[in-house]
Parts: structure tokens; sequence; C-alpha cells
């Protein structure tokens, strides 16, 4: 549906993950609540991927 209106999608996926729910409660991100979770990861891996979209 997106791609069909010209949105480029990234690669990346992102789960929908408790770590992500426990780092909201605490105000704060997974990369800094949850370091080597699976969650923090994907965020992580997502990072990269704009980046390197961004030149």
């Amino acid at each position: 549906m997106l791609e069909a209106e010209g949105a480029e999608l990234m690669a990346q996926r992102i789960g929908n993950r408790i770590a992500f729910a426990a780092a909201f409660g605490k105000g704060g991100a997974v990369t800094e609540t949850a370091k080597s979770s699976k969650a923090a990861t994907e965020i992580m891996a997502l990072a990269v991927e704009i980046l390197k979209k961004l030149g």
C-alpha cells in the first residue's frame, strides 16, 4: 500500500517487544534501559539503515 504511493520502506523490521513497553514505563529508550535486548538491537539496526540511506 505505501509502496504503491511511492514511499520507500526500510528492510529492518521492529518487533512488538515487552522491552519497548518497559522502557516507555521508565521514561527512557530501549537502547538505554535494555541495551543488550533484541529490541535495542532492532532499533540500532534501523538507525544504521536510515543513516546509510541519508548518506
